[in-house]
């Protein structure tokens, strides 16, 4: 039996010490023709993290709390270090996977997900990762190990879920100095939105001009649910999660949609149904993002021309996990905190 050095969550409810280095079971690739063995050399942590390590009732829907040991991390970069007996025939050769890949993306967020980035090795379906362009100027494995989930929620909740019309929508993104907010501003653009404004803090509007956001909207200076612009909005991204469908519904035109990254009871009960009826067909929906290999794919060009960007706070070895863990609860935290795996566990 191959084993692996891997990141164990051992404590709960933040008491002392939350984890430990451990030698577990390395992942087979035998019994899983259609994914890739990947060699984890950057993770990433993210807010799903405090989640697992709580065992919430929502870190329940992200992983499975049982798993033994519990490894925290969806966020990956690596290298393919075996492939799956379909792999080759199932994939045109042009999008096939081989040993030696540098491939990204991110654990699904499911309750039957058992594996963490936080580890020597990773079981990937195809599906769900995509090749580094070879030769990258500007994609390095700690910038993509940092972008997915922010990447991939912003994508398909502008895209997907928000049906954002190019040339037509006029789209306002809420949290835009944050992680999902800052990939968000540079999306819309991509997807060419007829104007995008957003909403920061003072400290954060140059940073967000400089993503591309044509307005932006200090949100210490005027309140969102009091705000009163001179053209309403057709798509809402509230990339904070922070505000319900009715506390933003005067800020959108007729037809509009709100699209969150939490989920809000009324949004569930009525946002697809009752509110159209009531507000003028205005929606609200949430985005459950997905890593997608399409769209992974989408994504790193976007990287790799600078249309798209992405923060980084620090980066840390695996071996200084509550360090890091630390820095990713830290106000002061601007960016991904990134986790080097790879020679990291010394």
């Amino acid at each position: 039996m191959m084993m692996m050095k891997a990141i164990e969550l051992t404590s709960f409810k933040n008491e002392g010490k939350s984890s430990r280095i451990v030698e577990t079971t390395k992942p087979s690739i035998e019994n899983a023709p259609n994914s890739v063995l990947v060699k984890v050399i950057y993770s990433a942590l993210d807010t799903a993290l405090d989640e697992l390590t709580n065992k919430t009732m929502l870190g329940s829907y992200l992983h499975d709390l049982k798993a033994t040991p519990l490894i925290p991390g969806n966020h990956f970069s690596g290298v393919i270090e075996a492939t799956g007996s379909n792999v080759a025939s199932t994939l045109p050769s042009e999008h096939s996977f081989q040993v030696g890949d540098l491939v990204f993306g991110h654990l699904q967020y499911e309750p039957t997900v058992r594996q963490g980035s936080c580890s020597e090795y990773l079981v990937v379906p195809t599906t769900d990762l995509a090749k580094l362009p070879p030769n990258s100027k500007h994609v390095s494995l700690e910038l993509a190990a940092a972008s997915t989930t922010e990447g991939m929620t912003a994508m398909q909740a502008l895209r997907d879920v928000g049906q954002l019309q190019a040339n037509r929508d006029s789209v306002l993104i809420i949290g835009g100095g944050g992680g999902v907010g800052s990939m968000a501003v540079g999306i819309a653009k991509q997807l060419q939105a007829l104007k995008v404004t957003a909403v920061c803090s003072t400290k954060d509007v140059d940073k967000v001009k400089g993503y591309g956001a044509d307005e932006v909207m200090d949100r210490t200076k005027s309140k969102i649910e009091k705000w009163q612009p001179a053209e309403k909005f057709n798509l809402i991204f509230d990339s904070s999660g922070r505000y319900g469908f009715l506390s933003l519904k005067h800020l959108l035109q007729p037809g509009g949609r709100v699209v969150s990254t939490q989920v809000h009871m009324d949004t569930l009960l009525f946002g697809n149904w009752l509110y159209p009826v009531l507000f003028s067909g205005k929606t609200a929906k949430v985005v459950l993002c997905r890593s997608k290999k399409e769209d992974l794919e989408i994504l790193v060009t976007w990287l790799e021309s600078r249309a798209v960007s992405v923060s980084i706070d620090s980066i840390y070895n695996v071996s200084n996990f509550e360090k890091a863990r630390e820095r990713q609860n830290d106000p002061q935290k601007e960016g991904r905190v990134v986790i080097k795996v790879d020679s990291g566990w010394h």
